[in-house]
């Protein structure tokens, strides 16, 4: 999963701009979301971290300009 995002996110190159939008518990976990500005395209970036401080998930969403 984070190699497929990995993949999406590097094709974008490097960020410009990053902002922190805020946390909330997500069923068992907290989760955090950011956005994250490049040349072509906003990103959102969701992820999520467990008791243990581990992930739980992350999903990134692309809105190309």
């Amino acid at each position: 999963m984070i190699d497929d995002e990995e993949k999406t996110l590097e094709a974008l190159g490097k960020p410009s701009k990053w902002l922190y939008f805020g946390a909330q518990p997500v069923q068992y976990a907290i989760g955090y979301m950011f956005g994250i500005q490049f040349k072509t395209a906003r990103v959102i970036e969701h992820i999520a971290f467990d008791s243990d401080g581990k992930i739980a998930g992350v999903q990134f969403q692309v809105y190309p300009y």
